[in-house]
């Protein structure tokens, strides 16, 4: 019990560190869902068991604190219902996958079992693949239960969508699904190596007494009250998560079947002799894992430092980058684990090794080169798009600007046609006003057709005509969208209630007088109309007399509805900013507030007229996205290549290598005392007199070690050779064979009356026959007269057939001694192995069945007693 809370407390600790503070140092999209931490659950299930799932759900639930203090916010907004209803979304959405993703693994922990009576499991490539079969089925199942549970509001945000469908529901899926099995396979299956290596005792559910009807129940039990759990909350969830009945039901046809019909049941009896691939070296695993990790680290390193792919803390970049590249690379992955536990302890490790490696740095290399080159074009293709963008929107608004200059310069010269005596306008008070009136209507006509234009005014000089001599017209403010608001009479502004130094206020006219020509007034509020607007004012002079100013106010509404209708890139746009940084337009920011760089936009800016730059700001993102897509297609090509020119380069390596693989297995054998032995035929290179002298070598010492010298046949060294790989092969793989003992009848009859020579004669003839009828099995001469076959595979299938077949021969086999003819006689025996049986008992109940034959034999001869 105190293990069990241990572990349950461990988990929740693991996975809420890994949770927290994962995205500091690795690129990956800063939210809960996808996040370096789904590898965990699956992991912690397989080596802690149901407390694992426990805690993985509580870890969750914590590391989604935020989420929770929402709740007070709710119940006083919505209500007691409503809020506890998104408390229990909540829960499903934030923790119960967790315990899913934990519990799954853990229930089909009996697909990696290799002996009941043995809680460890050697690494071995089933393993593996079994591992990731578990972490594909847990990842699918958690992601499909996440889109069903997850909110409108929060999938919104996730996805960057404002519509919910089936297909941002699928992708939703798909990016969850992505993101947990490709990390979940990045770490998980390395760390899962560690622990193999170290022998790490897993917890298993329980095993023992498997038969009994009490432990099935409870399991069984347990299953239904989850799967029917998971199916209560999806139905309490449903007025607050995606409503699509056709994933509701495939889901929990999903889990129905995934839980009431494991993919592994419960170990039978004969799985404790299943034919175990052992890793007799097992610091391999430890140096894959560590050299990966290295791996990964580096690779992140890269992408965070040097932005290769550019916003992998974007999900939807993220999504792309897990379906175009990390899912291959997870490919990759697993067959190199594979090729290299199929190779361990072998020479074609290290050709292995060495192809994979000499391929993947020439890919890496050239990948690198053109993804070099790409991003240098691509940059330079954006730097230069971008400062022709600049151009076109500057020139744009230079026309506006022009526009108005042009207006006011044809006000200027009319202002100066209707004037031909200064004197009189300074002097007559009469002959001003009915020049003002004259001009007044000629102005009123130009800037009524100036797009733009709020008000128009003439000041003399209030050195004679005094601080309010002149006019001043003015109209209410527009949307420019279509008929604009007529001009109407309005009070000028006393110059004399204003310093001179007050530029905001009356800089209209003092600047362009100390100027002495045209001058643009920087962005200011009208005093009289409280509107933002911007002045262009040109002093007018009369034969080197200054007469006075006019000018024109521009709405900056209007500018920025000119800006507005500027695109850049679809998602970029155009802003203004004054000299001093303060904003004048700009969609993120208020009018006034200090202009502050963002860091995901790409921005340029430009001068435009006096204290005015005009700014293009567009997502990097969106410039990226083209290099994106082609770096990513380079590396999936690179990646391609890499495991096509490996698999190629092995497979003519291994073709190469396999005589002497066969070669080192013979001389194992050989070495063992085994000279039966298969050897590759001989090439005109070092490897053919390699065999060529194996093959002499092994004829010399079947002869002298292995070989009777009278028949040619086995002896019984061989025989006892034979016996123990019997008993090895049968323990290992349930190899069935039959055994049947030879004894030839009347030896010592033909020895007494005819001589030893004829006795031998005799034997030969008998081992002739046997050996002439048993072709494919091996036939030893165990005693003077005893003989033993071991028929395996084909001749076992054939067994009493060839039987039968020897009797025939028996029957009309005759040999000749001395000019003297005699009839073969040999009894035989046989007996067959059964499951539990020993080779002893087997050649013991083949010899009892031979002395029953040589008895009937006797017997019907009516020679009983002779030998």
């Amino acid at each position: 019990m105190k293990e069990n809370f241990l572990h349950l407390f461990l988990s929740a600790i693991l996975y809420y560190i890994v949770n927290a503070y994962t995205h500091y140092f690795l690129v990956m999209p800063d939210n809960s869902l996808i996040g370096m931490s789904s590898f965990l659950p699956p992991l912690l299930g397989i080596m802690w068991g149901l407390p694992a799932a426990f805690g993985s759900m509580l870890g969750a639930l914590l590391a989604e604190y935020n989420y929770w203090l929402i709740l007070p916010q709710i119940l006083q907004d919505r209500g007691l219902n409503a809020c506890l209803w998104h408390a229990l979304l909540l829960f499903c959405n934030c923790g119960l996958w967790a315990f899913i993703a934990a519990y799954m693994p853990w229930r089909l922990g009996f697909s990696m079992l290799i002996d009941p009576e043995k809680p460890l499991f050697a690494l071995r490539m089933d393993v593996i693949l079994k591992f990731v079969w578990l972490m594909f089925i847990t990842s699918l199942t958690t992601a499909l239960f996440l889109a069903m549970t997850t909110d409108e509001s929060d999938m919104i945000y996730i996805i960057g969508d404002i519509n919910i469908n089936m297909g941002v529901t699928g992708e939703y899926a798909f990016t969850c699904f992505l993101n947990d099995f490709d990390v979940s396979i990045f770490c998980g299956l390395m760390w899962f190596f560690f622990l193999v290596s170290y022998n790490y005792p897993f917890k298993r559910p329980e095993i023992k007494n498997t038969t009994s009807p009490n432990l099935k129940l409870k399991q069984r039990i347990f299953d239904i009250v989850f799967v029917i759990t998971i199916l209560t909350a999806l139905c309490l969830c449903q007025s607050e998560m995606v409503k699509f009945a056709e994933l509701k039901m495939s889901v929990a046809l999903l889990l129905c079947v995934y839980m009431f019909r494991p993919l592994s049941p419960i170990p039978k009896e004969s799985s404790k002799h299943e034919k175990i691939l052992q890793q007799d070296n097992i610091l391999i695993s430890r140096k894959i894992a560590a050299l990966f990790y290295i791996f990964i680290f580096m690779v992140f390193l890269v992408l965070d430092v040097s932005g290769v792919i550019y916003g992998l803390t974007d999900v939807n970049i993220w999504r792309q980058f897990n379906a175009e590249c990390l899912t291959m690379i997870d490919v990759a992955l697993v067959a190199l684990l594979c090729m290299l536990l199929s190779y361990h302890n072998s020479i074609m490790t290290n050709i292995v090794l060495l192809e994979v490696g000499t391929v993947f740095i020439s890919a890496f290399a050239l990948g690198s080169v053109c993804m070099m080159i790409t991003d240098k074009t691509t940059n330079q293709k954006v730097d230069d798009s971008l400062a022709e963008v600049s151009i076109i929107c500057r020139e744009r608004l230079e026309r506006t600007f022009n526009n108005i200059q042009i207006s006011v310069n044809d006000i200027k010269d009319l202002a100066l046609a209707e004037l031909d005596d200064y004197d009189k306008l300074v002097n007559d008070e009469n002959w001003r006003n009915n020049y003002l009136k004259r001009t007044e209507h000629l102005f009123r006509s130009i800037a009524s057709n100036t797009d733009g234009s709020v008000a128009f005014y003439m000041r003399l000089s209030p050195d004679f005509a005094g601080p309010l001599g002149g006019f001043s017209w003015g109209r209410e403010k527009s949307d420019w969208q279509g008929a604009n608001p007529n001009f109407y009479r309005r009070n000028p502004i006393d110059l004399s209630k204003y310093d001179p130094r007050d530029v905001e206020d009356v800089g209209w006219y003092y600047i362009p007088v100390e100027r002495h020509n045209a001058t643009w007034i920087e962005p200011y509020i009208d005093p009289l109309v409280q509107m933002y607007v911007i002045s262009y004012v040109t002093p007018l002079y009369f034969e080197g007399n200054l007469v006075g100013v006019v000018g024109m106010d521009i709405d900056f509404d209007y500018l920025i509805n000119e800006v507005r209708r500027m695109t850049v890139y679809d998602s970029g746009f155009v802003y203004l900013i004054d000299r001093n940084d303060n904003v004048l337009y700009h969609k993120d920011f208020k009018q006034g507030e200090l202009f502050v760089s963002n860091p995901k936009n790409l921005e340029e800016e430009t001068y435009l007229h006096d204290g005015i730059w005009v700014g293009i700001s567009i997502p990097l993102i969106k410039i990226y996205s083209d290099r994106n897509n082609l770096l990513m297609h380079i590396v999936c090509v690179m990646i391609l290549v890499t495991l096509l020119a490996s698999y190629f380069s092995i497979y003519v390596a291994s073709r190469g290598i396999q005589p002497l693989v066969v070669l080192t297995e013979a001389a194992q054998k050989i070495a063992k005392g085994n000279l039966d032995v298969k050897l590759p035929k001989e090439s005109q290179n070092e490897l053919g007199t390699l065999v060529k002298s194996i093959r002499e070598m092994v004829s010399k010492l079947e002869i002298y070690v292995y070989r009777d010298k009278l028949t040619g046949l086995r002896n019984t060294s061989a025989y006892a050779r034979k016996c123990k790989e019997i008993a090895e092969v049968v323990e290992r793989e349930f190899k069935p064979y039959a055994v049947i003992v030879f004894d030839v009848n009347f030896l010592k009859k033909v020895n007494d009356n005819y001589g030893h020579e004829a006795g031998n004669a005799l034997i030969c003839c008998a081992a002739n026959t046997i050996s002439n009828t048993f072709v494919e099995s091996p036939v030893f001469r165990i005693g003077g007269d005893e003989f033993v076959v071991i028929l395996e595979d084909e001749e076992y299938e054939r067994r009493y057939e060839l039987l039968q077949l020897f009797d025939e021969a028996i029957s009309d086999k005759h040999f000749t001694v001395k000019e003297n003819t005699f009839d073969l006689s040999v009894a035989r025996g046989m007996s067959i192995w059964q499951e539990g049986k020993e080779y002893a008992i087997v050649f013991q109940e083949a010899d009892e069945a031979m002395y029953e034959h040589k008895t009937a034999i006797k017997k019907k001869l009516g020679v009983e007693n002779q030998r």
